[in-house]
Order: C-alpha cells, then sequence, then structure tokens
C-alpha cells in the first residue's frame, strides 16, 4: 500500500497513458509500476495547486483571533491581541496592509452581537466593556457569577451598617485586618459574605479560606509540618504563595485570604506569618519582597487579608494585649435589631434540624437493620 498526492482526484478506474507531454502522467506511472518517489514539492509548486493550496492556507482575520484568544486563556485587551498577531507573523496581511489592526477592531465588532456593527453571522466574541477594551471569545466565556450587594450581606449578617462601612474602609486602606467578633454573628459566613460584598459578585475562585485547626490538627500527615515548626506556616506550604500567584495574573481583580481564627494556641505557629501580612503599608506600593527558598516573593496589592478572632475564646485578652501592639483590629457587636441577625439564626437552626434528622435517619436505619 502506497500513497500518492495530488493529480489522482477522480474516485474511479481510470486510465493512464504515459505521456511525454504530461509530466504528471509520467510520475504517477513511474510511482506505481517502477517505485519511484513521488516529487511532491513539484506538485505543489505547479501553478494548479499552488493556487488552491495558497487559498487552504490563507490564515483569515477570523481565525488569527480566534487563535489569539485562546492562547490569551479566551480574552485579552484589543492591545494584546493585535501585538500577539503581529508578533505570530501568520497574518499576510500585516505586511501589505497599513489599517490591518483597525481590521482586527472591525472584525471582532462584526462578529459580536454586543457591537453596533454586529453583521449578524456568527456570534463568536463578546466584549466585557467598550471601556475596558477587553474582548473574550464566547465558546469560553467564564460562568457569571451571581451578583452580590452590600444590601444582601446586611440582610444576611448581623451587623450595623456604620460598622460594614468602617470595616470596608479600613480593609482597602490597610490591606490587612483581624475581625475580633462575640459568638452569634457567624465568623465563617461574615468573612465570606464581606468579600463577595466588596467584590459585588459570589466569585470563589478569588477567595482562600484557612482553617486552622483543621490545618494543624492534620500538619504532619498533610504537610509534615511537624519536622519543621520553625513559623512561616502559609509561606512554607504554598498556601499563602499560590493563593497570591492568581492574585497577580488577574491584577484588575481583588482577591481575599481569611483566616479562621486565631486563639492562644495556634497564634504561636502563624505570628511571623502575621508580621508578614500586616506591615506591608511601611513599604513602597504596599507591597513587601523577601527571600523565601531562595525565591523573592512579594504580596500583591490586590490580596486583601482578613483574620478572624472570636472574642468569646479562651485567654482572649491575653492575645488582644499582644495583638493591638501591631496590627490593625475592628471589633464589631451583633445588630440582634437587624434582619441579618434573625435570618443567620434562622439558617443556622435549620441546618441544626437537617443534621438531627440527618442523625435520626440514621439510628432508624440501624435499627431496621439490627431487627
Amino acid at each position: 500500500m502506497k500513497e500518492w498526492y495530488y493529480f489522482t482526484f477522480i474516485r474511479v478506474i481510470w486510465k493512464v497513458k504515459s505521456n511525454p507531454e504530461n509530466w504528471m502522467c509520467v510520475a504517477l506511472i513511474d510511482f506505481t509500476f517502477y517505485d519511484k518517489p513521488q516529487d511532491i514539492c513539484r506538485f505543489e509548486n505547479e501553478i494548479y495547486w499552488k493556487k488552491n493550496l495558497n487559498k487552504k492556507n490563507k490564515v483569515s482575520y477570523q481565525d488569527e483571533i480566534i487563535a489569539v484568544l485562546k492562547l490569551f486563556g479566551g480574552e485579552a485587551h484589543l492591545t494584546s491581541i493585535q501585538e500577539e498577531i503581529q508578533n505570530r507573523k501568520r497574518l499576510k496581511e500585516i505586511q501589505t496592509d497599513a489599517d490591518w489592526q483597525a481590521r482586527v477592531r472591525f472584525t471582532l465588532q462584526q462578529l459580536s452581537s454586543d457591537s453596533k456593527s454586529f453583521a449578524h453571522e456568527e456570534d463568536l466574541f463578546y466584549c466585557k466593556s467598550f471601556n475596558s477594551g477587553v474582548w473574550g471569545l464566547r465558546e469560553m466565556a467564564k460562568e457569571q457569577n451571581e451578583v452580590y450587594s452590600k444590601e444582601q450581606f446586611l440582610s444576611e449578617i448581623a451587623i450595623d451598617p456604620v460598622k460594614y462601612d468602617a470595616i470596608v474602609a479600613l480593609l482597602k486602606e490597610k490591606k490587612s485586618l483581624i475581625i475580633k467578633s462575640t459568638s452569634g454573628i457567624g465568623n465563617s459566613l461574615m468573612a465570606e459574605c464581606l468579600a463577595f460584598s466588596m467584590m459585588k459578585e459570589k466569585d470563589q475562585k478569588r477567595i482562600s479560606i484557612v482553617q486552622l485547626d483543621k490545618y494543624f490538627l492534620n500538619r504532619e500527615v498533610v504537610f509534615e509540618y511537624g519536622s519543621k515548626n520553625k513559623g512561616d506556616f502559609f509561606l512554607a506550604e504554598g498556601l499563602f504563595m499560590n493563593f497570591c500567584k492568581k492574585a497577580i495574573e488577574d491584577s484588575e481583580n481583588d482577591y481575599y485570604f481569611i483566616i479562621e481564627e486565631i486563639n492562644r494556641e495556634n497564634l504561636n505557629k502563624i505570628l511571623l506569618d502575621l508580621i508578614f501580612f500586616f506591615k506591608r503599608d511601611k513599604h513602597e506600593n504596599y507591597q513587601i519582597t523577601r527571600n523565601f527558598n531562595d525565591k523573592i516573593f512579594c504580596i500583591p496589592d490586590n490580596v486583601l487579608v482578613m483574620v478572624m478572632m472570636d472574642t468569646g475564646g479562651k485567654s482572649i485578652t491575653f492575645i488582644e494585649t499582644i495583638l493591638q501592639r501591631n496590627f490593625n483590629i475592628i471589633k464589631i457587636e451583633p445588630a440582634y435589631d437587624r434582619d441579618g441577625f434573625v435570618n443567620y439564626n434562622k439558617k443556622s437552626g435549620d441546618q441544626k434540624n437537617n443534621k438531627r434528622n440527618n442523625q435520626n435517619n440514621s439510628y432508624k436505619q440501624r435499627f431496621v437493620q439490627q431487627a
């Protein structure tokens, strides 16, 4: 079985005569009966085939824009798209068309229902906003996150609106904040919802919540932290560093690192980390560089750190005395007269009832099996 390309495009049995005036016929006979290799380059440079191959292999503006957007993960600024197209050098029109950059923009607009210039053909692209100049590929569009507002936060969490504004303002200014609260507010839920309200959407990818008790309980098994025990816990295990890498790649959005919750038992293990997080304001651009494992590491300006502390914990006065000397701390009390307090308790009660019902069903099932 031998493979031959070009010339024999008719899907029937046909007779080929040796014709010295037709070099293709001679080449096919020599290939078939005399095992001479086909000169593919000669065929490709022949006028007919060369013309058709150029049409087939010609890269269009549409194809190149799609290819570039895929390289960028589905979304990029118009300037970045144009620069990458120029660097790739696959679009031949760049060499002859002085307005090729405008053609790129016009192609995006023609094939996007977000634009007034939409040609009502394929709806391939979307425009994030015409002020931002960011374009994306619809087939790779990210799922829309649920919208979340300050009003929704206050309807779910029992804190005073004035205190909410104070927390948001301080967190934006200082970048790192310890939040003290009493039982009844729900620290875990509050921190997560606070981040959502500042994002104005529920984007789980921009939040990292660290539960200290679980991490330190399993540290020897999961992280082998017991053999190190030198502080710098988040840095050593890459928890914070990996989160910062995500933030650096998405510098237009804020990211929220939430630590639950500090107490006397775990404070000594994370104290160096807290100092690292909270001393950014003493460095230019709210960033700090630090040698760690022979690498320079800096905290991006768009990473905000929230540390939760329950004032009902044991020996909390001792902890407060230490923390207040060095860190930004704000205390909140539950607003019992607000809807958030009622809604939180209702949600908490529903969860407890569901847990109790599941336990009862489990006991019933065991009893039936034993019977």
